[in-house]
């Protein structure tokens, strides 16, 4: 048999090092952890959507050394708590479409379910400091925050494909469309200090259904001779 001369073998001490390192890797995603839990709890408890680090580590019992080893700034933690909310949103959404048979009720579904994030006194305090750092945070994080989005009007776009004919392509736009509405709608309210309103919401569900299900119209003008002229000339 020839020998792989590519072959090489892993060093004899490598399962050591191995669980040598374990402990100080269980030690910093522990306080990982912890830092995320106690922004999450500082920002509802105050409402505030810049907790000061020094909140944060009160809460998280843990040093400023801590803080600076997992997190460059603090819009750098925000940002991770973001990405998590937006999995969440993503995993509760895609469950509450699942339970529906049609496209129809599929996307009826998505929309619902955007709005729960205020329906309840808890749920708004919850969810109130994350729309009000959007802004901030997206300008800052514009790659993450966009794939954050792109998770969230995935199932929606499925759905729409199922709904009517047409390009997947065109789906994700008008997903992101009426995601665009809906988060805009939230932030107003969550402005404020206000639930969902549920006559709201099925006039939102109501007008969303017409435009997915209504014909392009065919342009008669160029896009920018319609287009208004703002500020001046």
């Amino acid at each position: 048999m020839t020998p792989d001369l590519n072959h090489r073998r892993p060093p004899s001490g490598g399962r050591g090092v191995e669980r040598a390192l374990e402990p100080t890797r269980r030690k910093y995603q522990a306080e990982f952890d912890r830092l995320v839990s106690a922004t999450r709890d500082v920002m509802s408890e105050h409402g505030t959507v810049d907790p000061t680090i020094g909140q944060v580590l009160a809460v998280a019992g843990l040093s400023t050394n801590a803080f600076y080893r997992h997190f460059p700034t603090k819009d750098d933690l925000l940002v991770e708590l973001v990405m998590q909310a937006g999995a969440n949103t993503r995993s509760f959404l895609s469950h509450r479409m699942a339970r529906e048979d049609t496209p129809r009720d599929r996307v009826i579904a998505w929309i619902e379910g955007m709005f729960d994030l205020l329906r309840t006194g808890s749920s708004l305090r919850a969810n109130r400091p994350f729309l009000f750092a959007h802004p901030r945070l997206i300008a800052r994080f514009p790659n993450e925050i966009a794939a954050n989005i792109d998770l969230l009007v995935e199932p929606l776009a499925s759905a729409i494909d199922d709904l009517r004919p047409g390009s997947h392509q065109q789906s994700l736009d008008d997903a992101h469309l009426l995601y665009h509405q809906v988060f805009s709608i939230l932030l107003d309210r969550a402005a404020m200090d206000r639930l969902s309103d549920a006559a709201e919401v099925k006039r939102v569900v109501e007008y969303s259904l017409r435009a997915l299900v209504t014909p392009p119209r065919a342009a008669d003008v160029e896009p920018d001779a319609r287009a208004p002229r703002i500020g001046l000339p």
